[in-house]
């Protein structure tokens, strides 16, 4: 068996419970092309156990808010969301919450896009972005919403590149570790 450091440290994450840190740990492990499949069962597990405790803990609330959302209760809808947030410990259910704000900062956005407020949607999309930078949901949007105005395109261009350039930094750099981890293990 040709088990790799961080699927041993996504292994012990796991057992600890800190999901994020395992669910991290296997992807990288995955990169590095051994034991594959039972990595990706790992993944799949500990997907499983994030959905579980999401739901135990959070999932009344998310509903809560969409149904507040879909009234066009945002204001609501984020004091709820908000309010929750101050009161969780566990950084999975904290990014989850964050994005379900980046979720009511985007619906926002739409109903202001309707409303031809080209200017508050950005705004809430930008808003969203800083709660939630992963949540791409609102990248695209904001891509989308900047392309509808031809004096935005070059704009949108940059900022789509900006952050494409900061993603493969960050894969670089998680790279680079991965790789001085596996040589000192050797």
């Amino acid at each position: 068996e040709n088990i790799t450091p961080e699927e041993v440290e996504g292994d012990v994450a796991y057992q600890e419970g800190r999901y994020l840190d395992a669910l991290k740990q296997y992807k990288i492990a995955l990169k590095g092309g051994h034991n594959v499949e039972q990595i990706k069962e790992k993944i799949k597990k500990v997907k499983d156990a994030i959905e579980r405790l999401v739901n135990k803990e959070i999932g009344e609330v998310i509903r809560k808010s969409r149904a507040l959302v879909k009234q066009k209760q945002f204001e609501r809808a984020v004091i709820l969301i908000t309010s929750k947030m101050e009161k969780v410990q566990d950084e999975v259910l904290k990014q989850k919450l964050a994005e379900e704000l980046a979720y009511i900062h985007l619906k926002k956005a739409e109903m202001y896009i309707d409303a031809i407020n080209y200017t508050q949607a950005e705004e809430e999309l930008r808003e969203a972005i800083r709660i939630a930078p992963e949540y791409y949901p609102a990248h695209w949007r904001l891509a989308e919403l900047l392309s509808m105005n031809p004096s935005l395109i070059k704009q949108t261009i940059d900022e789509y590149l900006e952050k494409m350039k900061e993603k493969i930094k960050k894969e670089f750099e998680e790279e680079i570790r991965r790789r001085k981890n596996k040589d000192k293990t050797t």
